[in-house]
């Protein structure tokens, strides 16, 4: 800038179309389909079909959200679920649904917006609370289906049918707890209901217990294990 310091000019959504199609003689399916070379997608547009500013916040190149800004109000419109997806959902989309009262159209399940949501309000400085199921164990589900996800069960092995399913937490190791391999559990859809239950070491055998500083009601037992709830 000429009295301060330097900058990237901004384009318009004119100097973005000129752009685009400058790629034009290089689209293959321009006679076909009648497709753009580099096609707008849905996110680029609002509601009533007017074309918004889209912001973009990328940590590589399959982690990112896409987002819209008005004023202090966010709107999460492309998420990535790379990084989140393997992780069992912390509610379905059916409570979901039953709880809000509307149908959710999305492809990624509603708590991986909420995620996002409170992610980017907080990296921009916007008010925001964290999810009520942030505080929940972290924990994934493993189908026991082939001989090769069977032998990783350690000394459960010989004990699990196949085609059962696991409940896989993610426990915060304590200086005081320290364990090899990982921990297994009966499946089950409810994580707010995971405090207190065991879990078993796949490598010793020994059983640990899920517990949260803040919803603990009675003292620790021996062998037991914090989970903090590592979404975050």
């Amino acid at each position: 800038m000429p009295t301060g310091p330097s900058a990237i000019r901004e384009l318009s959504f004119a100097d973005v179309d000129r752009i685009r199609e400058q790629f034009e003689p290089l689209n293959p399916w321009r006679d076909t389909l009648k497709t753009p070379f580099l096609k707008l997608e849905q996110e680029n547009f609002d509601s009533n079909g007017e074309r918004r500013q889209l912001y973009a916040y990328c940590i590589s190149a399959k982690l990112y959200c896409l987002f819209n800004l008005d004023g202090n109000r966010l709107l999460v419109r492309k998420p990535s679920g790379h990084g989140l997806g393997f992780l069992q959902p912390p509610y379905t989309v059916a409570d979901w649904q039953r709880t809000r009262g509307l149908r959710w159209e999305e492809d990624l399940p509603p708590w991986i917006f909420e995620a996002w949501d409170f992610i980017l309000s907080r990296e921009l400085g916007l008010p925001h609370e964290p999810p009520r199921w942030l505080k929940q164990p972290a924990v994934m589900a493993i189908p026991i289906s082939t001989p090769q996800v069977l032998a990783r069960l350690g000394c459960f092995k010989d004990s699990l049918r196949p085609f059962t399913t696991v409940t896989v937490p993610f426990p915060k190791k304590e200086v005081s707890q320290l364990w090899t391999g990982y921990f297994i559990m009966p499946y089950t859809e409810k994580l707010n209901d995971l405090h207190g239950r065991p879990m078993v070491n796949v490598v010793s055998g020994a059983t640990f217990y899920i517990y949260d500083k803040k919803s603990l009601t009675s003292s620790k037992s021996p062998g037991c294990s914090e989970d903090d709830g590592r979404r975050n």
